[in-house]
């Protein structure tokens, strides 16, 4: 069962975080469910489950993808939500240099997320379905 919330969070953009993570207080505020277990230790801490959420950059929130994240164990200081390379790897990633500093781009690639406010909401749906099993076999849940 899905809820319908969202909520803006500070996330930390990790490109050497293969999963993307969130924190179990957001799980919470969310409503979401810890459906997995993941036992991994990282510079963010310890993740020991998983849940599954939709999400979307910040001023387009008409595209989303559906993440498998871990779930970050609460301390002091940790992110709210971590991007990792799956969701790094469903657009083109860019740092580059201008008189202000460093630029990050990030282009999706709106094939691999989904389109919110177009289209059938039965065929969203079902994408986001297929795309939910797509991330369990990448992540080694099922074959």
């Amino acid at each position: 069962m899905g809820t319908q919330q969202s909520k803006v969070v500070d996330a930390v953009w990790d490109t050497g975080a293969t999963c993307s993570a969130v924190s179990r207080r957001i799980v919470k505020d969310l409503g979401l469910i810890e459906d997995g277990v993941s036992v991994k230790t990282g510079i963010a801490g310890t993740c020991v489950g998983t849940t599954t959420l939709c999400f979307a950059f910040p001023g387009n929130g008409r595209y989303s993808a559906l993440v498998d994240a871990d779930v970050l164990d609460d301390f002091p200081g940790a992110p709210d939500f971590i991007v990792g390379l799956d969701i790094i790897t469903l657009g083109d990633f860019r740092l580059s240099l201008d008189k202000g500093g460093v630029v990050m781009t990030f282009v999706a690639d709106t094939t691999l997320f989904m389109d919110m406010l177009h289209g059938d909401p039965a065929e969203t749906q079902s994408r986001l379905a297929r795309q939910w099993q797509r991330v369990k076999r990448i992540r080694g849940y099922m074959k």
